[in-house]
């Protein structure tokens, strides 16, 4: 997580604009790979058919920055994720302190949103509605 951040807080410092890494297995655990990619100060677009995985590897999930703004699953995040079973995490808040995170798991085309639970408990999950245009 910490790279995927300080790669995302590097663009916003350069560039001001937002950005998207992918989270792979590869071999026997997690990497990151950044696809190329079309950003703006409010959006960020990549192609999977371009063949940004690198052989060998399984897709498990995608991030990506919104820069200064909140960190929240926009009708186009939640649309762009209904295409791909995998956790999907958004970034956000980097002119503050503290950064926001959003984050939810799209299992069996139905979107379940992660949200941090009070104290101890964890993580909490809850179900969001099933997502439209999934193509199973």
């Amino acid at each position: 997580m910490a790279r995927a951040v300080g790669f995302f807080r590097a663009i916003y410092r350069l560039h001001r604009t937002e950005a998207a890494v992918l989270l792979v297995w590869r071999d026997s655990g997690f990497d990151l790979v950044v696809p190329a990619q079309k950003v703006s100060g409010v959006s960020v677009r990549f192609d999977l058919a371009g063949g940004d995985l690198p052989a060998g590897s399984r897709l498990v999930g995608s991030m990506h920055s919104h820069g200064g703004f909140t960190a929240y699953a926009s009708s186009i995040d939640e649309d762009d994720e209904a295409e791909l079973e995998a956790l999907h995490i958004v970034v956000g808040d980097f002119d503050r302190r503290r950064l926001g995170y959003s984050a939810a798991i799209v299992v069996d085309c139905t979107r379940f949103r992660l949200r941090r639970a009070s104290s101890s408990s964890g993580l909490g999950v809850s179900p969001s509605h099933p997502t439209t245009g999934c193509r199973r």
